[in-house]
């Protein structure tokens, strides 16, 4: 998962033992610390053997834990914009204090931003948006256009400017003042990392494109139709759906007569053929010519922003079930509730 160096060992002695694997070919170390009884597993590589040895010290198992997984993968260079010079201060200080983070430089002045990132990278910048002569939004944009790479996180007094900083595509909009944790959040998230490490066996994806993925494979479909069938289901997050109304929401302005009733029965049992195939027909039931989604059998992204989880709320693109036109509607709803959370 993580390699193991001299940095993390002088930095945190460890109370416990180091055992290794089999002699010569060393894979893993675990990290024990003796009143949890738990462990870190941890590849590292052969040239690391020498730092291999028992160290007393006082660092808890949490604590090993918590800068393995923060620093020892990933520093980054940070930059913070805002035309507040004590916002600056405040922001940078919040930065200093989080592990993760190698460089941080202010500016007060979006230009000066753009010129340092001339020469300079940085994997994250942090701005504010309300600022004279180059909005956050618009600087964000430019920043963009300079370094694509570079992860944009808004930070700002306003809640209103949600909406149009989700054409940005941020990596997460947070409303000052910004806690050390929630700003700690944004920051691992930025580093590639992801905010939710729950898996289950059944995932389905609905911001941006929709898509199925059972045990993290991605379910194929074998007809179009019949995947967008699932996502309209999901969409209505477990509501019976009658086949009258599924035809109207998927076939639009068609005319719902006998032989594209005997069409969409093709298309039901292509759908019912693919979960069968991946062993997840529980996921939807049909009775008495109603379709539903069963939500308690899968996790949905949509799902999890409805229920108020912050990550997913911030994980949110402004995207939604894109390929469907009917879909529009859903996602104008989740714009507004992202705007006003």
């Amino acid at each position: 998962m993580f390699p193991i160096t001299d940095e993390i060992l002088d930095m945190f002695p460890h109370t416990g033992d180091i055992h290794s694997g089999v002699p010569g070919h060393v894979e893993t170390v675990c990290l024990l610390y003796h009143q949890k009884k738990e462990f870190i597993s941890v590849p590292y590589e052969p040239k690391d053997a020498e730092y291999l040895k028992s160290y007393p010290g006082t660092a808890t198992y949490e604590e090993i834990k918590e800068w393995i997984l923060t620093k020892g993968e990933t520093e980054m260079k940070v930059i913070c914009v805002d035309d507040e010079p004590l916002a600056v201060e405040y922001t940078l200080g919040q930065c200093a204090l989080l592990p993760e983070i190698d460089e941080a430089k202010g500016f007060t002045k979006a230009q000066s931003a753009l010129d340092w990132l001339c020469e300079h990278s940085a994997d994250l910048a942090i701005l504010d948006i309300n600022m004279p002569e180059i909005d956050g939004i618009t600087l964000a944009a430019r920043i963009k256009q300079t370094r694509p790479e570079t992860a944009i996180l808004f930070l700002t007094a306003y809640k209103e400017y949600a909406f149009d900083a989700y054409a940005v595509h941020p990596t997460g909009y947070l409303l000052k003042p910004v806690s050390q944790e929630k700003l700690a959040s944004e920051v691992r998230y930025a580093c590639g990392g992801t905010r939710q490490s729950t898996k289950a066996h059944v995932q389905i994806k609905t911001f941006g494109t929709f898509d199925v993925y059972v045990d993290e494979r991605p379910v194929s479909f074998k007809l179009a139709k019949a995947k967008e069938i699932l996502a309209y289901l999901v969409d209505k997050q477990g509501s019976g759906v009658t086949r009258s109304e599924l035809f109207a929401a998927v076939w639009e302005d068609s005319l719902y007569d006998r032989r594209m009733q005997k069409q969409l029965d093709v298309y039901i049992r292509s759908l019912r053929e693919t979960l069968q195939e991946y062993g997840i027909p529980e996921i939807m039931e049909m009775e008495k010519g109603v379709l539903r989604v069963k939500p308690e059998t899968f996790i949905c992204d949509a799902y999890l922003f409805y229920s108020g989880d912050s990550d997913t709320i911030n994980a949110y693109r402004g995207e939604y079930m894109s390929s469907y036109s009917w879909a529009s509607m859903t996602e104008a709803i989740l714009y507004w509730k992202a705007a006003n959370i």
